[in-house]
């Protein structure tokens, strides 16, 4: 065996000698039953120039003398060295000062690789001409160092492979597709050699502190999705599944990670978010090694008190790192279902109450912790009082008394119009053909108090009704001029509504839910929502009880206050079911999940702020939009118009060849002067049937782009806003003008954009769009200024640069997106590209990708199947016109 010691002056590389074509380095520790199966499968390799640099960092088991004979046995393939322990990184950076190889690979050895990896992914190194090459891996579970049956699974890598072939300052999205892992890199030496890259000494995590900054000096990265690595996972004395103080080390590689590319001031608009995805990642992949019972494919062992206290420590301290780097990242951060059955503890990543639960209660229940979460709130807020400081105090006193007043007003509005609202809502269902009943707070106030509850806030209505009935009430409502809020859903079926009447002014006036109810086994159930801010729900995600009652059998009328409102026969006995025997005496603190009728459920129900289109009508709907667009085109080429698929339709058009499946509206571009001309068409220019709907052609209109519409009934309507009138309720297309800009980023760019979009959200306040409210950024008067003159404004701001010679980029103000996202080089567009959309080809940026990475990251990769959810407004009305 070859001695050696570890010097400060021991050479890198030997530029004068041939070198072989890959040098893999093996840090040997203490491996003894797993050592001869690593060898075994490097000196199998298909690979002919290959030496494997095995070195023993001081193991006191049988490793060295394994090392040895195998050594000694193939002294052609295996440069063996010793040195004293210095730990993982230690031995690593020993191995590259040591490597002749033109590129460097890492195994660990206590796993193994297919014959053919390092063959393969220097052939690709080859072909591709790139410095870093990175390939998939196989995770093999092991429980007392015996593997679990069936419980291997590969790890990919992350979205697409479109991702590679570049470098990582052309598509930062190649760091989060690669991993962090060494082993399943090769890198070409110069790497190590120009920029003295070393991993961290004494420090866990030492991948992700160094690798992703290798990548970075890579000047371009390609892949194999082959999993050749071979990883034992959880086997004795794997620090990767140790609970220690080392744990915190996390951090460090992190704060590498996040100084190394912050310093380098990389342009791509989507680095920061490729960061914070890398970085929340390897810390709260940490939780793995102290959330027990999760379905990982081995035990996790029960944790002592001290560990516990340790667990806590590093997810207060995840916590407050993620806030410091990263301000809102609980906003952005998705889960990857947000629907039925998400497990508790995904849920609680982005809730620190939620996580002291599992960590410290770890068999509550999901009911039990509801109560002790209340329990908590409540407890915090007491404590949050009592030591607030004046000025906080009297902050609180002045918010609690606007709340107060909005809650007085509700009050009142649903005391003065609550009747009025009745009447309306009984046309509303008589039109539908379905029966209802005062439900809930409402029924409990006409029997009890012979009125509205002078405490309750809004209507309670039940109904029974089947899909395609409540998509009728659905439709009536609108029609009646009331303003949807919400649709609850639960298991993915209509189970409640909520909307708003308005009063003389326009203004949001009494607020009532429908709850739809079944009759399933000799019962009636119905469903209920609730939120708690601090459980870390995913977005729009709600609790759900269920409710079950004796069956409801029918109705009848009871007069209140003169007016005669329907509801349930035998309602006493369902109000005791629903309240207790006690109902007919006010108790404040009663809570309805705690109601014998109640059962929470561990599913989550969800809402959406928009009518939900039945699946299967989809392909209707998209059939009429195919027909706008058709009238569009024939439109642009009759006057010369030069337009592009935009957004949402470019995707489907690269990534599907036509719509994406759950989508139900149609995005093109258009530079200015031709959007300009086009807008100066004359009504008769336009095929019979479809006409232009914007600021011209009506001047309500409140969005800073433009829209084609059909005019002609053909079963669809568009319900926003509420006051549409109906030639312009049809199926639409969005046309978004394209204007110049001089930078693809800059601080006066910003200001514009900033302004652009406080205008454009005054006039979706002014129009009354969903969770739209008014700031105090927004003009002063804001109810009584026309939207002509936001409308005038916005362009004029859009419109700066267009005359500028030295603006040479091309920027859709107009879009949803930020403007980062919708920046381009000029050349990006260019001439149109022919791409296939729905049978026929339609003209497409010629940058198409670039353009579908700024905006969307990996592109080609499907959203969960929770998250194909079409989110318009439209809805179907083919009862009537």
């Amino acid at each position: 065996m070859e001695q050696s010691r570890l010097s400060e002056d021991a050479p890198r590389s030997d530029h004068d000698r041939s070198r072989p074509h890959v040098s893999v380095i093996v840090p040997v520790y203490n491996v003894q039953e797993y050592l001869a199966d690593c060898l075994d499968s490097l000196l199998g390799q298909t690979l002919d120039s290959l030496e494997i640099i095995a070195v023993d960092d001081g193991s006191t088991d049988d490793s060295s003398r394994i090392l040895a004979e195998y050594a000694s046995a193939h002294p052609d393939r295996i440069r063996s060295f010793t040195k004293p322990n210095g730990g993982l990184s230690d031995a690593r950076n020993f191995g590259i000062g040591r490597a002749r190889g033109e590129y460097i690979g890492f195994v660990d050895s206590d796993d193994w690789v297919d014959a053919e990896m390092f063959e393969a992914m220097y052939e690709r190194a080859i072909e591709t001409d790139s410095e870093a090459v990175v390939c998939g891996a196989r995770l093999h579970m092991y429980q007392d160092d015996v593997e679990v049956e069936d419980a291997a699974r590969n790890i990919d890598l992350r979205g697409s492979i479109s991702n590679f072939g570049n470098s990582v300052t052309q598509n930062p999205h190649i760091l989060f597709s690669s991993h962090s892992y060494a082993c399943t890199k090769l890198f070409h030496r110069r790497l190590f050699d120009e920029w003295g890259f070393e991993f961290p000494i004494g420090q866990w995590f030492e991948d992700s502190a160094l690798i992703y900054n290798i990548m970075y000096a890579a000047n371009r990265v390609s892949c194999l999705q082959d999993n050749f690595y071979h990883y034992r996972f959880n086997r004795s004395g794997a620090i990767t599944t140790t609970l220690s103080p080392k744990i915190f080390d996390i951090f460090k590689s992190c704060d590498s990670i996040l100084d190394f590319y912050r310093d380098k001031k990389i342009g791509h608009p989507r680095i920061d978010h490729v960061l914070e995805q890398l970085v929340r990642t390897h810390i709260i992949g940490r939780y793995q090694l102290f959330l027990e019972n999760t379905d990982k494919g081995y035990q996790q062992p029960k944790l002592t008190w001290a560990e516990k206290r340790l667990s806590w420590a590093f997810v207060r301290r995840a916590f407050q790192y993620l806030d410091t780097e990263f301000p809102g990242w609980k906003a952005r951060y998705k889960y990857k279902s947000a629907g039925a059955g998400v497990p508790v503890w995904w849920r609680a990543r982005k809730s620190l109450p939620l996580m002291f639960v599992l960590i410290f209660v770890p068999q509550v229940g999901l009911s039990s912790f509801r109560r002790l979460l209340l329990k908590a709130r409540k407890t915090q807020r007491k404590a949050t009082k009592l030591f607030a400081s004046p000025a906080t105090r009297k902050q609180r006193k002045v918010a609690a008394g606007k709340e107060e007043a909005k809650l007085v007003k509700k009050r009142k509005g649903l005391q003065k119009h609550g009747f009025e609202v009745l009447d309306r809502l009984d046309a509303s269902f008589q039109k539908a053909g379905v029966s209802y009943f005062a439900d809930f707070g409402t029924l409990l106030g006409f029997v009890r108090d012979g009125g509205f509850m002078r405490h309750d806030l809004d209507l309670d209505i039940g109904a029974f009704a089947d899909d395609d009935e409540k998509l009728d009430v659905y439709a009536a409502l609108l029609d009646a001029g009331f303003v949807h809020y919400r649709t609850y859903l639960f298991e993915e079926r209509v189970v409640e509504y909520s909307f708003h009447s308005l009063d003389e002014y326009g203004q949001k006036s009494v607020k009532f839910d429908i709850n739809f109810y079944e009759n399933v086994d000799g019962k009636s159930r119905c469903w209920l929502f609730h939120y708690l801010p601090d459980a870390g729900l995913p977005l729009r995600a709600r609790f759900a009880t269920e409710m079950n009652y004796s069956q409801i059998v029918g109705t009848e009328m009871l007069e209140v206050q003169g007016h005669e409102v329907p509801v349930p026969k035998d309602y006493e006995r369902l109000l005791t079911e629903k309240y207790g025997p006690s109902w007919r005496t006010p108790d404040p603190s009663w809570v309805y999940w705690d109601s014998p009728a109640a059962t929470p459920l561990e599913p989550l129900g969800r809402y959406v702020t928009h009518y939900q289109m039945p699946a299967h009508r989809i392909p209707d709907l998209q059939a009429e939009q195919l027909k706008v667009l058709e009238a569009f085109e024939h439109v642009c080429k009759e006057h010369g118009f030069r337009f592009y698929l935009a957004e949402g339709t470019l995707l489907g058009a690269v990534r599907h060849q036509g719509y994406i499946p759950w989508d139900d509206d149609i995005d093109v571009s258009m530079p200015r002067d031709d959007y300009e001309r086009l807008l100066a068409l004359p009504s008769d220019a336009w095929p019979t049937g479809y006409g232009m709907w914007n600021h011209v052609t009506d001047p309500n209109y409140h969005l800073p782009f433009s829209k084609v519409v059909a005019r002609a009934h053909n079963g669809f309507r568009n319900t926003f806003p509420p006051t549409v009138e109906h030639q312009f309720s049809g199926p639409r297309m969005d046309i978004f003008p394209l204007d110049r800009v001089a930078h693809a980023h800059s601080p006066e760019q910003d200001a514009v954009a900033k302004q652009i979009r406080v205008l454009r959200n005054a006039m979706l306040v002014k129009a009354g769009y969903p969770g739209k409210k008014k700031t105090a950024a927004m003009p002063a008067g804001l109810e009584f200024i026309p939207m002509t003159v936001f409308q005038d404004w916005i362009r004029s701001l859009a419109t700066l640069s267009n005359d500028d010679p030295e603006a040479t980029y091309l920027v859709n103000w107009s879009s949803s997106y930020s403007h980062l996202k919708q920046t381009f080089a000029e050349d990006w567009y260019g001439e149109p590209s022919m791409v296939q959309f729905e049978g026929k080809p339609r003209p497409c940026p010629q940058k198409s990708e670039r353009i579908l990475t700024t905006i969307y990251g990996d592109y080609m990769e499907l959203p969960p199947e929770d998250e194909r959810q079409n989110a318009s407004h439209y809805m179907i009305c083919d009862k009537w016109a």
